[in-house]
């Protein structure tokens, strides 16, 4: 999932397209959707949260985008 989102956020930095909101939101809500159904042992599930968090950070990246656009 992560090497996933690093490609959307770099994607998003680099070629951004307005064209495609739908798309990266959609993309977005993927990967929230996985990551909110792994299944880690409990010791793990804090890196659960961070992941999920880290896809926020990719939507206010989004947010900003597209508010600019």
């Amino acid at each position: 999932i992560y090497g996933e989102l690093k490609f959307l956020e770099d994607d998003l930095k680099n070629h951004f397209d307005p064209a495609k909101l739908a798309e990266y939101r959609s993309r977005l809500d993927a990967l929230d959707d996985e990551a909110s159904v792994l299944h880690v042992p409990l010791g793990f599930t804090d890196l659960v949260y961070t992941l999920r968090e880290h896809v926020n950070l990719v939507r206010r990246i989004l947010d900003k985008k597209e508010a600019s656009a």
